[in-house]
C-alpha cells in the first residue's frame, strides 16, 4: 500500500501546483491590464511674459524699444513608464521677446528689430498624475540659430473636459533658460488639447 500512497500524494501535489498556476496567472495578467498605457499626445498654446535683462543679453547699452510678451506652442508625446512616472519627448517654439536698436549716420536713421524665438526640444517627466491634475518636469535645449542653451521647466495642468480619451487642459508653465549673458525666465499660461489611448 505504501507505493499507492506515494502515488496519490504525487498526483495531489501536481494537481495543487496546476491549480495554483491557473489561479495565479489570471491575477497577474489583470494587474498588468489595470495599468494604463503610457501613450498620450498633447498640444499646448502658450502666452505670458519673459523675465530677462535685454541690455545685458543683447550686449547693447541702450535698447530703443522692446516687448517681453511671450507666445508659442509646444507638443509632447509620452511613450514609456520609468518606474511609476510616464516619460516622453517635448518639442516646439517660444517667441520670448523682441528689441529694437537704432543707428544714426548723417541724414540717415537705421532701425533694427531682433526677434528672440528659439526652438525647443527635450525630455519631460509626469511627476504627478490624477484624474484631472498633472504636474510635469522637463529639461532640454533651446536653439538660437547656431547656438543652443539648456533649460528646465515645471508645469501644472488641470483638465476641464474629458471625453473618450480626449481632454481640454489649461495650466501654467514656469521655465528657466541658462545663458552666459543673462538668464531668461519665461512664465506662461497654457491651453490646449490632449489624447490618451
Amino acid at each position: 500500500m505504501a507505493p499507492k500512497t506515494r502515488c496519490v500524494s504525487g498526483r495531489s501535489i501536481a494537481l495543487a501546483t496546476v491549480a495554483a498556476l491557473a489561479l495565479g496567472l489570471p491575477r497577474a495578467t489583470s494587474a498588468q491590464e489595470r495599468r494604463a498605457s503610457p501613450w498620450s499626445f498633447e498640444l499646448d498654446a502658450l502666452g505670458g511674459y519673459t523675465m530677462v535683462n535685454i541690455e545685458r543679453w543683447s550686449r547693447f547699452r541702450r535698447v530703443d524699444a522692446r516687448s517681453q510678451d511671450l507666445a508659442g506652442g509646444l507638443g509632447r508625446v509620452f511613450v514609456v513608464y520609468l518606474g511609476q512616472l510616464r516619460v516622453g519627448a517635448e518639442a516646439g517654439f517660444q517667441h520670448l521677446f523682441w528689441y529694437q536698436i537704432e543707428g544714426q549716420s548723417p541724414g540717415l536713421i537705421v532701425r533694427r528689430r531682433v526677434n528672440v524665438a528659439p526652438q525647443y526640444g527635450g525630455v519631460v517627466f509626469r511627476l504627478v498624475e490624477r484624474s484631472r491634475l498633472d504636474v510635469d518636469y522637463g529639461f532640454g535645449f533651446h536653439f538660437f540659430g547656431e547656438t543652443s542653451r539648456p533649460g528646465t521647466h515645471f508645469s501644472a495642468t488641470f483638465r476641464l473636459v474629458k471625453w473618450r480619451g480626449f481632454s481640454l487642459p489649461i495650466g501654467a508653465r514656469f521655465a528657466t533658460i541658462l545663458d552666459e549673458e543673462a538668464m531668461m525666465v519665461p512664465i506662461a499660461l497654457k491651453a490646449g488639447v490632449s489624447f490618451r489611448r
